[in-house]
């Protein structure tokens, strides 16, 4: 072998390649310290702006389309999803049968798609009127109200719906549907 300074070719190359690599695992490190404060800063904003949605939200209620009944609706938003209780005060001969026809033994197993069921669909707005958001709430799934004597006064629902946290920011307004039985 060469000597080169008192040092062979062989050494010299060993010890280049040797800091490549050590500058190598430096940047490494560097980036995935970047990536970690980063993914840090954006979950800590996330949860700044997320936080004053986890209280619950009521909604100025509403009237039950053809009448007969006000719909409340309450909201929050948590883990990623938003929240809500439908409430109908009253229990209008319509929706008693579009309840019965959704409940009926033989509608319980069938598979037919849910967006096909009696139900209720609640729309969230923003300022301009622009839908951001839609809740369907199949009557199958709701429970039905009774006063003390026994009798139908209404029905409740609970669930949650994948949402993105800015379409629940901006959502200002709400409306609701009803599907009726064929």
């Amino acid at each position: 072998m060469r000597w080169i300074g008192g040092k062979t070719v062989w050494m010299r190359a060993l010890t280049v390649a040797l800091l490549v690599i050590a500058a190598g695992v430096v940047a490494f490190g560097a980036v995935y310290a970047w990536i970690a404060v980063s993914d840090k800063i954006a979950d800590a904003q996330y949860e700044a702006r997320a936080a004053p949605l986890r209280a619950a939200k009521e909604w100025t209620p509403a009237g039950l389309p053809g009448g007969g009944g006000e719909v409340s609706l309450s909201t929050a938003f948590r883990d990623y999803k938003l929240l809500y209780q439908l409430k109908l005060d009253g229990y209008p001969e319509r929706i008693a049968m579009a309840v019965d026809e959704a409940t009926r033994p033989d509608q319980l197993f069938e598979i037919r798609y849910d967006r096909d069921k009696p139900a209720f669909t609640i729309r969230l707005c923003d300022a301009d009127g622009f839908e951001l958001a839609q809740i369907h709430v199949p009557l199958n799934r709701m429970s039905i109200v009774v006063d003390d004597s026994g009798n139908r006064v209404g029905l409740y629902g609970a669930g949650s719906e994948s949402i993105g946290l800015e379409d629940y920011e901006n959502a200002s307004s709400w409306s609701i549907q009803v599907r009726y039985p064929n």
